[in-house]
Parts: C-alpha cells; sequence; structure tokens
C-alpha cells in the first residue's frame, strides 16, 4: 500500500470540505449549537409546576399546608378554587398538571395525633416525568409539614394520589406519542426538502422556469406529493400504534386527522422553502438535520416548554413541532378535543400561513 497515495486522495478531501464554506459551517457550528440549546433546555431541572389546592378545611392547620406547598421549589400554586370541578376543568385544558385536596378534619388529626388523614392528589400522568415529581414534591411538602407539628405521633398525614390519563404511569403511552408526532415530522419535511433540490442538481430547473405555470401553482404542485407520503407514513404509524403497541386513541380520530393534515402542510410548505434555497439535496439534508435539532431542542419533545428558559419558551411558541405534539398527546392520552385544543390549531394555521407566504416570495425570486 502505498501512503502518499492515500494522503494525497485524503488531503483533495480535505481541500473541498474547506472550500466548501457551507458544509464547513454546518460542521462547526452545528455541535456547538446543538450542545448549546440542549443545555438550555434541560439544564434548569423542573420547576415551578403549576398546581392547585383545594381547601375544604379553611382552618389553621390548613392554611399553614397550603403556604408549605406555595413555598415549594418544585410547586407553584397557580389557583386556589373553592370547587373541585374548576380545578379538573384546568386539568383538563393543561393550565395545571395537579391538584391537592385538603379534606376536612385536619385540625382534628393535629390534636390528635394518632389519627390518620389521607391529602388526596389528582394528577396529569399523560407526562410521566412530570407526574412522578409532583408525587414526589407533595410528599416532601407532608413531610415538612409533619416536622412542624413535631411529628404527630403514630398517626399522621399521607398523600393518596390518583393518575388522570394514565393510571399505571407508564412511560409508553406518552413517549409513544411523542414518537408518533415526531416521526411524522421527519419523514416529512425530509421529502419536501428534496424536491426543488432535486430538480436544481437534475438539471431540469430550467425546464420549470419556461413553463407557462404560475409560481403559487408550481407551488401547489410541488407540496402535494410529499403531504401526501405525509398523511400516509401518519395512517401507518398510528395503526402501529393502536394495533401492535395497544394504545388506544381516547379522542376523536378525525379530529386527531384534520390536525395532521395542517400541521403535514406547514411542514410541506417550510420544506419547499429549504429546498429552494438549497444548492442541491445534500445542503437540503443538512439543513433538515439543523431544522430538525433547533426543533427537539424547543418542541417539548425533551423537556416541557413551560420548564425553559423564558427566551426559549417564547420562541417554542413559533415552532409547530411543539403544538402538534402537544394536540396527539392530548387526543391520544386525554380524549381532548377541539374545544380544549384550537388556540393550538390555530397556532400552526398562523405559522403557516406566514410560512407559505415567505415560500412563495422566496420560489419566485428563485425563478425569476
Amino acid at each position: 500500500m502505498r501512503f502518499d497515495t492515500v494522503w494525497a486522495i485524503a488531503n483533495k478531501d480535505i481541500r473541498q470540505f474547506v472550500r466548501d464554506r457551507t458544509m464547513l459551517l454546518f460542521l462547526i457550528l452545528l455541535p456547538l449549537l446543538q450542545l448549546a440549546l440542549l443545555v438550555q433546555a434541560t439544564g434548569r431541572g423542573i420547576q415551578d409546576i403549576p398546581i392547585a389546592v383545594l381547601d375544604l378545611e379553611r382552618s389553621a392547620a390548613s392554611r399553614a399546608l397550603v403556604a408549605l406547598f406555595d413555598a415549594s421549589d418544585t410547586l407553584a400554586v397557580v389557583d386556589y378554587p373553592n370547587a373541585l370541578d374548576e380545578s379538573l376543568d384546568d386539568l383538563e385544558y393543561g393550565r395545571i398538571y395537579a391538584v391537592f385536596i385538603i379534606p376536612a378534619g385536619m385540625t382534628a388529626v393535629v390534636q390528635n395525633p394518632t389519627d390518620t388523614l389521607a391529602v388526596q392528589a389528582i394528577i396529569d400522568g399523560s407526562n410521566v416525568i412530570i407526574a412522578r415529581v409532583i408525587e414526589g414534591a407533595g410528599q416532601q411538602v407532608i413531610q415538612r409539614f409533619l416536622q412542624q407539628q413535631g411529628g404527630m405521633g403514630r398517626g399522621g398525614i399521607s398523600i393518596e394520589a390518583q393518575m388522570r390519563y394514565n393510571i399505571h404511569v407508564s412511560s409508553r403511552p406518552y413517549s409513544i406519542g411523542a414518537q408518533l408526532g415526531f416521526i411524522t415530522y421527519q419523514i416529512t419535511l425530509g421529502v419536501a426538502a428534496l424536491g426543488l433540490a432535486r430538480e436544481r442538481e437534475m438539471g431540469t430547473m430550467e425546464q420549470l422556469m419556461v413553463t407557462p405555470v404560475r409560481r403559487p401553482e408550481l407551488l401547489l404542485g410541488k407540496v402535494i406529493p410529499p403531504t401526501l407520503v405525509g398523511l400516509f407514513d401518519f395512517f401507518l404509524l398510528t395503526l402501529l400504534v393502536v394495533f401492535v403497541f395497544g394504545i388506544p386513541v381516547r379522542g376523536s380520530y378525525p379530529f386527531l386527522l384534520a390536525a395532521s393534515v395542517l400541521f403535514i402542510a406547514v411542514e410541506v410548505v417550510w420544506g419547499t422553502l429549504i429546498s429552494s434555497l438549497a444548492a442541491n439535496q445534500q445542503q437540503a439534508i443538512l439543513l433538515v438535520f439543523i431544522q430538525a435539532m433547533v426543533d427537539v431542542a424547543l418542541c417539548g419533545y425533551l423537556v416541557p416548554v413551560r420548564d425553559m428558559p423564558a427566551l426559549m419558551g417564547w420562541v417554542a411558541q413559533f415552532v409547530p413541532l411543539n403544538h402538534f405534539l402537544i394536540i396527539v398527546r392530548s387526543v391520544v392520552l386525554k380524549g381532548s378535543g377541539p374545544e380544549h385544543l384550537w388556540p393550538h390549531l390555530l397556532a400552526i394555521a398562523g405559522i403557516g400561513v406566514v410560512m407559505a407566504l415567505i415560500a412563495t416570495r422566496t420560489l419566485a425570486s428563485k425563478l425569476d
């Protein structure tokens, strides 16, 4: 083996990498950006989880326990309802993750330490990680209260947890629901991003430029095939989730399908915009990869959006995948419908309109 020949070939490839400034930029900045985003998204831990506390006794002892809930770093009391129905509505809409119910009789238990009392905790179990954190934080609050009361002898107060939407607190429904949305996103964006880039690489872009086709017609014609591919994959993935993994869709499947059509259409438009900007298919795939990396960090796939730093949480509201994952998880696990999820549908539609306008103008300028 001639090592001078090997080095000559390797040197040629190195020079090509250095000359391709776009590729070099991705190779240097992409790992740094990915690590920075993931650290920002996951480094804070889970804090200030919104909960409600329903105090049915309203005594000095119960108010002391409510104050301990409010002083917790992990939990944030955002509501003090007068009735349980109010909190259950907030739980359904996702405004809170749990409601703690302090029953009547706490003063008697404090005065008679041999008695026992159970504080009921109704927890949203659709997010397994947050559900377990809430249960553990509730236990810590109760322990602090018992310490303030001198241990309360052989009796005491305990937490009685009731998990909604995921009674076995299994991670499978939560993670598989997220995978359903994320894989659909990956396939749709990837297929759409290759459309115009393939035309440009094969030399057929010039033929499109001279055809008597309006720019909106060309854009619409380009988005139909990847939209059909995305819908077909979503249908197959849903069948796999329901009949193979045994996770039922608790909500309306037609509503879930309609929301998926909207989301897929938005991602196809975004992929077409990437395709119009890329010089070739390789560059289009790299752009999709970096886009997917940013979206994963901001969509709540790894950590809840509300637990991210304020700036990242604000940017996440402009990521369609964030809203789509909320819709998928809510429909599959909670059985939620459009009356609960319309703000997320509206957000996806609004982002899609803006993307369509930008894509149409960009495509027109590229073709002209």
